[in-house]
């Protein structure tokens, strides 16, 4: 990992220092290739907690370098061209996930693996997770019936949810995809089949109700995670069962994309409407990074970046939006509360220039690395009750590595969250140290 780290610093020099190039940024891009292989064979647990960030890093830098051959945003409507933003996001990719890793590695090294559990609190969850599982599965599917999917009506998931379907679905849905890792937790313990039965029924529920990618394949994730961290010594990345899985789930994931779009725009213009949006994937890469300069002033430092302004179009993602979209596109997405994707590590950039992101983006990434490490100990422990709070925890660092959503480092509720946690982990492991069972 150090010897990875002294190449990307001189990537991150060299892109300081000298004028963009295309061959520079499709070698940081192999580079990164070979940087996630490693992390895949060698720091499988890390890897895991960080899966989504490491795919959306991935597929945005291979669109950003694609669109820096030359390519039309249809939603910022502006023309990309050769700057170098490939090679420069890729290299905060990178120190955001090392510094991530340096945290994660101090809580491994520092706190015990196993400790007491409160044990009726753990049995209580146990039992009501498929339950609560089984009534958010049946109210979309009771929905689907209802009122139909996005894709009868030709429309987004936005619309469908803002004026067709009843909103709270919309919450049922994205809480049934953070009880995958819990459904996940369970099957890594004992692998019933009912529970991978259970599982693929929440995703058909979602791909129902119009999710095309994002839920579907954070549930995914979500599920496999805990099984990877405690099976973490028989995971082979380049094993023939999963290079196989992979293809399999990423043929069926084009598929059903492709179908969604062909329902929206027609088949005709499904193909097109497809490859557009590949290359919207690193619109705000390359946008944003185009816009940027030297670090922006206190004021705006305080209100957008960390978060202090009052409306959110001032602050995060879509304040990001608003410097690089026409205004009225923007206020369009705005009113409606859809936000691009991926203004993270870009958002760095922008605030505070290049040369300065790094010291920035370093803490910031220490202390995601530090949450997961408490995180990680928890799972190995399978700790029920703890662990829906970890999840919440987790969802968050996944905007604020993706997103650009570092103002929830600073949110109230994100702070108590982290504390819950941190006392309680902290104890247990004391607790632990001093040999004491607690059995409640």
């Amino acid at each position: 990992m150090n010897v990875l780290a002294i190449v990307w610093f001189l990537v991150y020099a060299i892109n300081s220092l000298f004028p963009a190039s295309l061959v520079f940024n499709i070698f940081s891009y192999l580079l990164w290739l070979v940087t996630v292989v490693y992390l895949f064979r060698m720091k499988v647990q890390f890897t895991f907690f960080n899966f989504m960030a490491i795919f959306a890093y991935t597929t945005t830098g291979l669109s950003c370098l694609i669109a820096e051959f030359g390519s039309y945003f249809v939603e910022t409507q502006t023309i990309s061209y050769l700057t170098g933003a490939t090679s420069r996001n890729l290299s905060l990719c990178f120190f955001l996930l090392y510094s991530s890793y340096a945290g994660f590695s101090l809580v491994k090294r520092l706190l015990p693996t196993t400790y007491p559990q409160i044990i009726s609190l753990n049995r209580l969850v146990y039992s009501f997770i498929p339950f609560l599982s089984s009534a958010l599965i049946i109210g979309l599917f009771y929905i689907s019936i209802r009122y139909g999917s996005p894709n009868d009506y030709n429309v987004d998931r936005f619309y469908y949810w803002a004026n067709i379907a009843p909103s709270w679905g919309d919450y049922l849905k994205f809480n049934l995809v953070q009880l995958s890792f819990l459904l996940g937790m369970m099957y890594a313990a004992r692998p019933y089949k009912w529970l991978l039965v259970m599982f693929v029924l929440g995703l058909i529920a979602q791909i129902l109700v119009g999710e095309k990618f994002t839920g579907v394949f954070s549930a995914i994730v979500f599920f496999i995670t805990p099984y990877f961290i405690i099976h973490s010594s028989k995971f082979n990345v380049f094993s023939t069962k999963n290079i196989v899985i992979t293809l399999v789930i990423t043929f069926i994931f084009s598929i059903a994309i492709y179908n969604s779009y062909a329902a929206i725009v027609g088949q005709k213009n499904a193909t097109e409407s497809f490859l557009s949006r590949i290359i919207l994937q690193s619109q705000m890469w390359w946008a944003v990074d185009n816009i940027s300069g030297e670090i922006k002033d206190y004021s705006e430092l305080i209100r957008s970046f960390f978060g202090t302004a009052s409306e959110d179009r001032y602050r995060g993602i879509f304040y990001l939006m608003s410097q690089i979209t026409p205004p009225n596109i923007f206020e369009g997405y705005y009113e409606k509360g859809i936000n691009f994707t991926m203004a993270s590590p870009v958002n760095f950039i922008y605030f505070f220039g290049y040369p300065l992101s790094l010291l920035v983006a370093l803490p910031v990434g220490f202390i995601c690395g530090v949450l997961y490490g408490m995180f990680r100990i928890a799972v190995m422990n399978y700790d029920y009750w703890i662990i829906l709070l970890f999840i919440k925890i987790h969802y968050t660092i996944v905007r604020i590595l993706t997103m650009g959503e570092t103002y929830a480092l600073t949110d109230p509720k994100f702070i108590i969250l982290c504390f819950i946690a941190l006392v309680y982990t902290l104890f247990v492991c004391l607790m632990k140290r001093r040999e004491k069972v607690y059995a409640i």
